[in-house]
């Protein structure tokens, strides 16, 4: 209360309140004429500087004269990240076959749709998608990194 008051940021009502501390309680006047000492000295001796007329140029000129880091060709180490995705995946594919194992697939009506044809296009559309993987993976020492459709 007592920085409020005397940053002049306060209230009415605590304004007054402040006042009648101060005029009835010596250990209030104390603090006060200590806050108040202390928030002089850091009025005066905190003003801002002006920098040299050359200030901006000379920061520039240092700039300029130190040597281009060059970028770094990985930020992540890439074993961590395939672990991280390895536990990804198996965390998925461990729900996936708690689900379907303990799934009544005797009252579900979605069942009708899972027909032979439906089940062999979706093994096969899967089977192709793996291969494409598979061949990405093997040639992207022959050919660098993938490539992305932004770049």
């Amino acid at each position: 209360m007592i920085w409020e008051y005397i940053d002049g940021s306060c209230d009415e009502p605590t304004k007054v309140q402040v006042q009648q501390k101060l005029n009835t309680d010596v250990q209030w006047q104390n603090m006060y004429s200590e806050l108040l000492s202390l928030h002089k000295s850091i009025r005066t001796d905190m003003e801002a500087e002006q920098p040299s007329l050359r200030f901006t140029k000379n920061v520039m000129e240092k700039t300029a004269a130190e040597a281009i880091v060059n970028q770094s060709k990985s930020y992540f180490n890439p074993t961590i990240i395939q672990s991280i995705s390895f536990v990804l995946i198996a965390s998925i594919i461990f729900l996936l076959a708690y689900a379907f194992s303990t799934a009544n697939w005797n009252e579900t009506t979605a069942m009708k749709y899972y027909n032979s044809s439906t089940l062999h296009a979706f093994l096969w559309i899967n089977i192709v998608l793996g291969l494409v993987l598979i061949d990405r993976i093997f040639n992207r020492n022959k050919r660098g990194p993938i490539k992305h459709l932004d770049q």
